[in-house]
């Protein structure tokens, strides 16, 4: 009897500090506090030197590698919600939004929506996102979903 009460003890410390972590309870200042957790752009690091140094920027070669923004799906808002079904290759899956008119391959910081969802590798991903609940504006955005490790920015846009 008290090995059970033990094993439902450790059950529920576990499940407190799931919720915790999928609530986004931690708060750093620079994310806002979504579902998930809010990602880091790749405009955030990646820079071997700057202007003044006239160092090659790894940032640059890096996003100047993945596909322009008119190959990525996209969708208007207001319209409701859209849905997102993928694969899952690593820890997270990202979802980034970025209004028709931005190139994120220029602009990365200047995501509408920037998330990353836990997910296991291998299985299907599946969320349902309501634009009104991420205070997203009306426009034309288009979704990039791409891979995210347990460290790094995200890699392999899609």
């Amino acid at each position: 009897m008290r090995r059970h009460i033990g094993r439902v003890v450790v059950l529920c410390v576990a499940l407190v500090i799931v919720f915790a972590v999928l609530r986004g309870e931690h708060d750093d200042g620079a994310s806002q506090e979504l579902r998930g957790f809010a990602i880091r752009p790749l405009a955030q690091g990646f820079s071997l030197g700057g202007e003044d140094g006239g160092r090659k920027s790894v940032l640059h070669d890096i996003l100047s590698g993945y596909p322009e923004p008119a190959k990525f799906r996209s969708v208007d808002i207001p319209g409701g919600s859209f849905a997102i079904a993928e694969s899952c290759r690593d820890a997270y899956i990202a979802v980034i939004l970025y209004a028709r008119k931005i190139d994120y391959r220029k602009e990365p910081a200047a995501a509408a929506l920037n998330q990353a969802y836990p997910c296991t590798p291998g299985k299907r991903f599946v969320i349902t996102v309501d634009a009104e609940s991420y205070g997203l504006r009306a426009g034309t955005y288009y979704i990039v979903v791409a891979d995210q490790g347990v460290s790094g920015a995200w890699y392999n846009p899609r």
